[in-house]
């Protein structure tokens, strides 16, 4: 965002942009440089880091969690993915609740209008956060193989390791980005050394871009599998 980072006295990582559906938001920082204050917005998808999936600065203990909605948490928070709320601008929550005392804080809350809530069926929650549960879940088992593969130790988990059950391009997401969050730490660490953000980039963008190739798929059959699934609802209308 060229702004040098010892200024920055205040960041917002989901600043709201009005109109935009609230998957679409920003990150906002505050400059302040000699008795000024400046204020910079940038969407985050237009950032390095877009998206969250490429795994940039991951911890390497988040490659063995599997836990999506805090499983033994009294409640737990996350955004609501569904096409009938990323619409909204201010954004949706779902809440899991296992705690009755909190659960009547929530129902007291709606009965006076504070809040709005609307139940959602298990299917529904899980649609909401499905790159989620397949990335901790489906996908664990062949993070698991490929650490030991290496040799590196692994905690025990509820799937065991295993490269069966993944297609190849899946196996080559799962590589990518524990190949990028690995680099990404290494390559920050000599840009903050350097102080040259270029640094950073230079490591990186070639990295995200192939990444993006292999999550998106070769450009022709996008398109040709967008106009077959056209063709395919004409035929059904018909």
């Amino acid at each position: 965002m060229d702004v040098d980072p010892k200024k920055i006295t205040y960041a917002d990582f989901r600043k709201k942009i009005e109109g935009k559906p609230a998957n679409d938001y920003a990150l906002e920082v505050l400059e302040e440089d000699s008795g000024k204050k400046i204020r910079h917005t940038k969407s985050m998808k237009e950032l390095v880091n877009d998206p969250w999936g490429s795994g940039l600065f991951k911890y390497k203990a988040c490659d063995f969690c599997d836990d999506v909605a805090g499983e033994t948490a009294d409640i737990a928070l996350g955004d609501a993915w569904l096409p009938q709320y990323v619409k909204d601008t201010s954004g949706t929550n779902i809440v899991i609740i296992r705690n009755k005392t909190i659960l009547d804080i929530f129902q007291k809350a709606e009965n006076e209008n504070r809040i709005k809530i609307q139940e959602l069926t298990p299917q529904d929650v899980i649609a909401s956060q499905a790159g989620n549960f397949r990335h901790r879940q489906d996908e664990l088992g062949y993070r698991l193989f490929l650490n030991e593969k290496e040799g590196i130790w692994v905690p025990k988990k509820r799937v065991a390791p295993s490269q069966e059950h993944i297609t190849k391009k899946r196996r080559l997401i799962q590589e990518y980005r524990i190949k990028m969050a690995r680099t990404s730490h290494e390559a920050y660490f000599n840009a903050i050394k350097q102080e040259n953000i270029k640094v950073f980039e230079n490591e990186m963008i070639p990295l995200i871009k192939h990444y993006h190739r292999i999550y998106r798929g070769n450009l022709f059959i996008r398109i040709f599998r967008k106009i077959k699934r056209s063709l395919h609802r004409k035929g059904e209308k018909n």
